[in-house]
């Protein structure tokens, strides 16, 4: 499926779909939004892990 994925969105060959996770985790603090809707919507269950 991350293949697919990957193809679709034309992305480099050595992207994974984790990393865009992070970078959208990233985009989401640097726009003011909270720590736990965030967390909600990356699916943690604790906080500590989306704090990381």
């Amino acid at each position: 499926m991350n293949g697919k994925l990957l193809r679709v969105a034309e992305a480099d060959k050595d992207a994974r779909v984790h990393d865009a996770r992070h970078t959208a985790a990233t985009l989401l603090i640097e726009q003011g939004v909270g720590i736990s809707v965030v967390q909600e919507i990356l699916g943690h269950s604790q906080l500590t892990t989306t704090k990381r």
